[in-house]
């Protein structure tokens, strides 16, 4: 039978050939990126007898690189135009009628239903088409006669990322792969079998090592405006240190992941390398230590790349992952040139905010430290007392207000009543508010469905839902410095140089005007906000360890990298504990008049709806106390208990991809 292979890189992958470059002209990477152009067919021939319809081939391949957002052009594509953060526990989707989540919140997905609904379709035509003109334009390059001097290198180079890219976003979602290294004719035996771990990361690392030789390390300034996008010798060193902190993790770097499971894909390490490597993570370190010292040394303070700085700390975490020319950004993916209307039903503000398919948790929001970079505690958390408790604060003026003076990410992350402005008016999602709909007297309650149920919603992309989106290019921030800094600090932890982690942390909190960890944390006190599997690697401080993976939350809240974190820390307690909303009841007074400052609240924490794979009581019912007062709210019963697998930290293949027996094994547990 036709492998996938087969199938889409030589029918697919054809069409791209023939369709997608009949630009005949100039094609730029910057604000006329993926413009459309006008439909002439031409050939591969064609194509390569001439540097301008060459180059266009090639940028035209940029358009397949994994982009986080939702948009006309990808809708659909992956978990039925959901987010992948909702998988996490920092974000809750309550985007009903999607097939995405509900999938794996009713824990219905499959092996047979892997494909647009799943959290990375391993069909998805796209992804394989990108792959195979990435190949194509290599073996071809050498027949075009008009290359500048060095372009030549320089495009081959930006090929391999491409096929680099889409097989590192593969590999953390299946792990072995089976390894497309040509582009395959009609003659060629295609049936490729599933490569091993190893093979796999040794095979991604090399394509970014080779593209980083014949790359320049970041783009003049004067080319910004016109090829900011295109890849650097920067974004090739940084890919490589995602891709092997990644395989050092627990999830793939031991021996025990799958423990009692008989899978070929286990015997065969085509799921995880079937040891324990303390070498992987060192590993990491050199990969950091080569990016660092071609940035421009082994420290944080200076370098070719910095951490995108503004006075405003707000801004300057905004700016840092919001816009795709700033000084901290290594891969940015883009989709159309500008903008949709944000009422576009197929465009991410509206699938996210207006249809709740993005709302944060408390649970992701409580990581957030103060404003002094002291930590956020329980003893901070009013909706852990009663309400007559909190009651009390509130009338004797002891009441702190707890979503005030905190890390000014925060307040980029969620809109928070009375903290921030949606469309066009102050954001009111407290009982009664025109934010959220329920009845301010108790007589009306949603949990499970509706605008800010969760007490919150996303402001992370959407901004203030007003015009910010209207002539932009919107980007999807593929890969941050930040992201190799605090990855550095992780491995250093993790090596056992945590005197070295601590500074590249700092960094990070500094940026947005956070002092130090133990400089605001000299007791080391922490609310467990990840919950990493240390059996088998043992970090040299493990509070230093989780204080990373927290700040890692803080800092991609939304950037799908606290799911991949949690998945490659084998963190079975994150995934399994149930999450959290929060109403919000504005203080009434004895005299029942309503104080209406945008501050003071009485608030209760309820249960979420409940994921199949988290835990919970069959039967159980819910009990929310309404404010005034200690009346009874019952919430809707667990309709079971925690359905948790390891199989979940991987995705399946298709089933019917197995069938076709070209060397495909499937994952543990599908």
């Amino acid at each position: 039978m036709k492998s996938i292979l087969k199938n889409i890189l030589l029918i697919g992958a054809i069409a791209t050939v023939i369709f997608s470059t009949s630009c005949v002209d100039e094609f730029q990477v910057g604000d006329d990126f993926l413009v459309k152009q006008p439909s002439t067919d031409v050939t591969e021939d064609t194509i390569f007898s001439d540097a301008v319809y060459a180059r266009k081939f090639l940028w035209n391949s940029y358009k397949y690189l994994h982009y986080g957002l939702v948009d006309p052009t990808n809708y659909g594509a992956q978990l039925g135009s959901e987010s992948l953060n909702t998988l996490a526990d920092d974000c809750q989707s309550f985007l009903n009628w999607a097939n995405g989540t509900s999938y794996y919140y009713n824990g219905l997905m499959n092996a047979s239903k892997e494909g647009y609904n799943s959290k990375c379709n391993y069909r998805d035509n796209r992804r394989w088409d990108g792959i195979r003109a990435a190949w194509v334009f290599i073996e071809n390059a050498d027949r075009v006669p008009n290359f500048d001097t060095g372009e030549k290198e320089r495009l081959i180079a930006e090929a391999k990322m491409i096929i680099a890219c889409n097989y590192s976003d593969m590999f953390r979602h299946f792990g072995g792969l089976p390894l497309v290294k040509k582009a395959f004719r009609p003659a060629d035996d295609t049936n490729i079998g599933r490569a091993t771990v190893e093979e796999t990361v040794n095979f991604i690392t090399g394509l970014c090592d080779e593209a980083a030789q014949d790359l320049p390390w970041q783009l003049d300034a004067s080319d910004m405006s016109t090829w900011a996008g295109r890849f650097t010798a920067a974004a090739a060193k940084g890919l490589k240190v995602r891709v092997l902190l990644f395989a050092a993790s627990p999830l793939f770097n031991s021996s025990d992941t799958w423990s009692g499971v008989e899978n070929e894909s286990v015997s065969a390490l085509h799921s995880s390398y079937g040891n324990y490597d303390q070498q992987r993570w060192q590993k990491v370190v050199d990969a950091c230590e080569d990016f660092l010292r071609s940035n421009g040394g082994l420290t944080p303070d200076g370098g070719i790349y910095s951490l995108h700085q503004n006075s405003n700390y707000r801004l300057a975490y905004r700016e840092a992952y919001y816009n795709r020319s700033n000084s901290g950004m290594l891969i940015s993916s883009r989709r159309e040139d500008k903008a949709p209307s944000k009422w576009n039903y197929k465009y991410f503000p509206t699938i996210w905010v207006r249809w709740h398919g993005l709302q944060p948790t408390l649970e992701g929001l409580n990581a957030y430290p103060k404003a002094d970079g002291t930590p956020f505690l329980e003893k901070d958390m009013p909706w852990l007392k009663s309400n007559a408790e909190q009651q009390e604060a509130l009338d004797n003026g002891t009441y702190v207000d707890p979503f005030a003076n905190r890390d000014p990410r925060i307040y980029e992350i969620a809109h928070i009543s009375g903290k921030s402005y949606y469309n066009g008016h102050k954001f009111a999602g407290y009982m009664g508010g025109q934010d959220r709909g329920d009845k301010e007297d108790g007589s009306q309650i949603n949990t499970s469905k509706g605008f800010a149920v969760s007490g919150f919603t996303n402001y992370k992309f959407t901004l203030n839902f007003a015009d910010e989106f209207n002539g932009n290019t919107i980007h999807w921030p593929y890969l941050r410095l930040a992201e190799v800094y605090l990855s550095y600090a992780e491995a250093l932890t993790m090596v056992g140089r945590t005197a070295d982690a601590y500074e590249w942390v700092d960094a990070v909190r500094a940026r947005v005007g956070l002092p130090g960890i133990l400089e605001s944390n000299p007791e080391r006190k922490a609310i467990d906000v990840t919950h990493p599997d240390f059996s088998v690697a043992i970090p040299a401080d493990e509070f230093l360890l989780k204080e990373i993976l927290r700040e890692r939350n803080c800092e991609f809240t939304a950037e799908e990298v606290r799911f991949f974190d949690l998945v490659r820390w084998r963190c079975a307690p994150d995934f399994r504990k149930r999450l959290t909303g929060l109403l919000f009841w504005r203080y009434k007074q004895a005299d029942g008049t309503i104080v209406n400052d945008d501050a003071s609240f009485v608030y209760n924490s309820f249960p979420m709806n409940k994921r199949y794979i988290q835990d919970g009581e069959q039967g159980k019912e819910h009990v929310i106390k309404i404010y005034p007062g200690n009346q009874d709210f019952t919430i809707s019963a667990d309709a079971h208990g925690s359905m948790w697998n390891p199989k979940w930290y991987l995705s399946a293949f298709p089933t019917d991809e197995l069938n076709k027996n070209y060397g495909l094994t499937q994952n543990p547990g599908w």
